[in-house]
């Protein structure tokens, strides 16, 4: 499939950062902070914040999985060339260059991999709990970190398109 990597890193990371607004929002990662605090590994916290909140974040971001990916299939099929211009531009390639410069913690599938649901809410929750802990050294922060902030930067050139950011909307 043409931009299976930019789609997928494009979509995965779009769904770590809504999954990470959804846990803010509601409140489970203050609650995580709070519960997980202490010696454990980053690892093991992750592991015992799924088991314990999975359920209440994972329809909201299965949801919004499904509705990103029917959108994008949209332009796809009905704006073949927005879409184009939305996968094949340098911000795009760097987005990938920056995934694979700094690759997959251990662990974890890299974002540019299609990914389950329950693969994307263990990076959520390895985001969140290490922001609500101030544990910015792990190597998921930093990976996701250089990660999101290159999409950032993608989406602002999107916002100053107005046909993809209406598309896209």
């Amino acid at each position: 499939m043409a931009y299976e990597k930019e789609l997928n890193i494009y979509v995965n990371t779009s769904m770590v950062m809504m999954g990470s607004m959804l846990m803010m929002f509601s409140g489970i990662a203050e609650k995580l902070g709070k519960a997980f605090s202490g010696d454990m590994g980053a690892d093991e916290k992750v592991s015992k914040a799924m088991d314990q909140f999975a359920g209440e974040v994972i329809d909201d971001l299965q949801g919004n999985l499904k509705d990103l990916r029917s959108k994008l299939e949209g332009v796809k099929n009905d704006h073949p060339k927005v879409y184009d211009r939305v996968f094949n531009r340098p911000s795009m390639q760097k987005l990938v260059a920056v995934e694979a410069q700094n690759g997959p913690p251990a662990g974890y599938k890299s974002l540019t991999e299609s990914l389950t649901k329950e693969e994307i809410m263990q990076y959520v929750f390895h985001w969140s709990i290490s922001e609500e802990s101030g544990e910015s050294d792990s190597p998921v922060v930093t990976y996701l970190g250089a990660v999101l902030d290159q999409l950032k930067a993608l989406h602002a050139e999107f916002e100053e398109d107005s046909e993809i950011e209406q598309l896209l909307a």
